[in-house]
């Protein structure tokens, strides 16, 4: 079996945005218990803007792809499991601008450690069935 040209260009797109999410996750894992308190919410506003148009992208190819194809179904569950994770650690960080105590944090490091975890095995996914499939 062979990818077509539309969903392996959906595909590409995909990929990239996962590693672009990824890498912002990772950034996050590191840094997060060196931001000072004051400067948390920046550091939260900037990560979102600077990754949500990715995300939406990616969301919007995954879904295309699963509307395309059978093997997509894989990353797209991976995909489900790492936005419910996002949403855990998005209360953690909430409750960390309000300034509550360090039980949020260990619960943001917690659910941005499973967030990198499930998104860096999306991306080796989807490279596998680029390399397979192409």
């Amino acid at each position: 079996m062979t990818l077509d040209h539309t969903i392996f260009a959906w595909t590409l797109v995909n990929l990239s945005c996962c590693a672009i999410i990824a890498t912002s996750i990772i950034v996050q894992i590191y840094t997060n218990p060196i931001i000072n308190d004051h400067i948390y919410q920046e550091f939260f506003e900037r990560t979102m803007q600077a990754t949500f148009l990715f995300a939406i992208t990616e969301l919007i190819s995954s879904i295309v792809m699963v509307i395309n194809t059978t093997w997509a179904w894989g990353p797209f569950i991976i995909h489900c499991f790492a936005l419910f994770a996002s949403l855990f650690a998005m209360h953690a960080s909430f409750h960390i601008i309000e300034g509550s105590d360090g039980d949020h944090e260990k619960r943001l490091r917690i659910s941005n450690v499973m967030r990198g975890i499930l998104w860096v095995i999306r991306f080796f996914y989807l490279f596998t069935i680029l390399l397979v499939l192409f």
